[in-house]
């Protein structure tokens, strides 16, 4: 870690992270900058351990039989990351089979027009084992559980600004900004698809209505283990709320 005056940088393999005056992070990472977020805001130590109790969060990977053959079309692997706040893996994967989550794009003579591409169903956790981290250096906090990354924290912790910590540093590898990249673009020339067909929705199954997916993410499993666990350690230190004296 180097600083240099009120800014902080902190080297993570293929993230930039930027501090400034404690308030705001800016993050780069490939070929864009991600847009900043907010640091968890100032709680009195009292209040903070009434409102935020002791807890954890599980971190998946997942897939489907859709977003596989999606993926071997491009020649790059895409999964869907996501957090689970004390939920349950059937209950949020079986949210995605109802709504099919990625299987629709945009098609026909109207821009109201969706077709839906099949195989987005039976969504299911992608296999993390213990060992498989053997050679990467966990933090105590974090572990793997359930084939998730499960991060527990204390009551210092807001685990929506840990969510949140996460989600900007996957930004740029979200699926329809990455085509935009230089990476992107050659995944894209090469087989043939229209990086339009990469901006995913999924049908909100009581209203019917369209929604725009946005976590799907280019994403190698094995390739970026490393930066991963990188970010959620960076990101439980991000979200611990300051105490006022």
């Amino acid at each position: 870690m180097a600083t240099n005056s009120t800014i902080t940088f902190i080297s993570i393999p293929h993230l930039l992270v930027v501090r400034g005056d404690a308030t705001t992070i800016i993050m780069y990472s490939g070929d864009l900058p991600v847009l900043p977020i907010e640091a968890p805001p100032l709680v009195e130590g009292p209040q903070n351990e009434q409102t935020i109790a002791f807890g954890y969060m599980d971190f998946y990977w997942a897939g489907c039989d859709g977003l596989r053959a999606l993926a071997q079309r491009l020649n790059h692997p895409i999964y869907k990351i996501g957090a689970l706040f004390y939920g349950t893996p059937y209950s949020r994967f079986k949210g995605l089979n109802d709504c099919g989550y990625g299987a629709f794009v945009r098609g026909g003579e109207s821009p109201s027009d969706f077709t839906k591409a099949p195989g987005f169903l039976n969504w299911h956790a992608t296999p993390n084992r213990p060992e498989d981290f053997n050679r990467i250096p966990l933090p105590a906090n974090l572990k793997i559980h359930n084939n998730m990354f499960r991060v527990e924290y204390g009551p210092d912790v807001d685990p929506y600004a840990l969510d949140g910590f996460v989600r900007t540093a996957l930004a740029c590898r979200e699926l329809s900004a990455w085509a935009t990249t230089a990476d992107g673009r050659a995944h894209c020339h090469a087989a043939g698809i229209d990086p339009d067909t990469l901006i995913r929705f999924k049908r909100e199954p009581v209203s019917g209505a369209y929604c725009r997916v946005t976590e799907l993410y280019a994403f190698h499993p094995k390739r970026d283990r490393e930066w991963f666990v990188a970010v959620l350690a960076e990101a439980l230190k991000w979200a611990s709320r300051p105490t006022a004296a």
